[in-house]
């Protein structure tokens, strides 16, 4: 699924989300006596407001979305909704920082790919170029390092790009490019500088070819972003509801 697709989708839930609950019956949603708590969840109610949202989706005009996704079950209504928020709001923040950062070191990876190949780039190309690309992958250490918790797929990814340049880190120094405990590199643009023009092969072979960091964070982000729609994992009712039609439709209102 495309990056911005899936940062548009989690807008868009959460603009749902957010017009249910500034309706003034969205406070009594939980409140299985109070006849406000029919306007959001139920089709027959004569409401003509909130009942739009949710209602619109019933399979039935005489069934609600609710009573469709968890027919027999005894589910609360506001520990649903509270799972709910909790996902839409994680999912927009992360999958709108998601979108920005992955496409800038998918781009800053292959640029510096290029420019270590290319015979026509100068000291100062490929250090800016070395430069860009350092900044782009500190920016997604640091998102997926700070995400981690969300899902197994973004603490792998955590992982993953820290490891990749701590591993190397002693490599990585001979060129003028330090790395911290966290995995995020330091730029030394003297040393850096030297190191390109001095030691061209050490830094063809550290960050270039096939086998280098810059490769290395191309792949690792392109398989990221082709598999953007489970890092944010959709909560999982099955213990609540088992159709899987029921869970569809939930999936659909809330992306």
């Amino acid at each position: 699924m495309n990056v911005n697709s899936v940062s548009s989708q989690s807008s868009i839930s959460y603009l749902k989300y957010s017009t249910a609950e500034s309706n003034s019956t969205f406070s009594s949603v939980d409140n299985s006596t109070s006849s406000s708590n029919s306007y959001l969840f139920d089709s027959s109610s004569s409401s003509s407001t909130s009942s739009y949202l949710l209602n619109s989706l019933s399979s039935t005009d005489d069934s609600s979305l609710w009573n469709t996704v968890f027919s027999g079950s005894s589910a609360n209504k506001s520990i649903v909704l509270a799972t709910m928020k909790k996902y839409t709001e994680t999912s927009d923040e992360f999958y709108s920082s998601f979108a920005s950062t992955a496409t800038s070191l998918q781009s800053s990876s292959l640029n510096l790919a290029e420019t270590l190949d290319s015979s026509n780039s100068s000291t100062s190309d490929i250090v800016d170029s070395i430069t860009s690309f350092v900044s782009d992958y500190n920016d997604a250490t640091e998102l997926f390092s700070d995400n981690s918790d969300i899902s197994t797929a973004l603490s792998g990814l955590a992982t993953s790009f820290s490891d990749g340049t701590t591993d190397s880190s002693d490599l990585l120094s001979s060129i003028g490019i330090t790395v911290d405990e966290d995995g995020k590199m330091t730029v030394d643009e003297d040393t850096l500088t030297d190191a390109v023009e001095n030691d061209y092969s050490t830094v063809q072979s550290v960050l270039g070819g096939s086998t280098g960091l810059a490769s290395q964070a191309y792949s690792k982000i392109t398989l990221a972003i082709n598999n953007t729609d489970n890092l944010v994992p959709f909560p999982d009712f099955t213990g609540i509801t088992t159709t899987s039609t029921s869970l569809g439709l939930l999936a659909d209102l809330y992306a």
